[in-house]
């Protein structure tokens, strides 16, 4: 983190760094980045599988159920409205 912080412009790392490390985050937004982590980790394993990938099958339950467990209503409405959309292909997305 450190060595990426390193390549910014030097106006921009004191800002950069706090983003970065996470200390101009409260607790709230913490989380929900966290969730966001979770969500592109669960679309990765989505599409392994759907990929014939069976290596990824335990990561995409136990992905879910950490999802699950941080009880966000932001994550219920993108497991609902969204995420189904990262099933269908080009075809079906036109359609909708």
């Amino acid at each position: 983190m450190e060595k990426l912080i390193e390549t910014a412009e030097p106006g921009m790392r004191d800002e950069l760094s706090g983003y970065m490390k996470g200390t101009v985050l409260n607790n709230r937004e913490k989380k929900l980045l966290k969730a966001a982590d979770r969500l592109a980790a669960l679309i990765k394993c989505m599409e392994e599988t759907a990929g014939g990938n069976g290596e990824f099958a335990s990561a995409l339950r136990s992905t879910k159920k950490l999802l699950d467990g941080m009880d966000l209503d932001e994550v219920r409405y993108f497991e609902e409205n969204m995420l189904p959309g990262y099933d269908l292909c080009l075809d079906e997305l036109a359609r909708i």
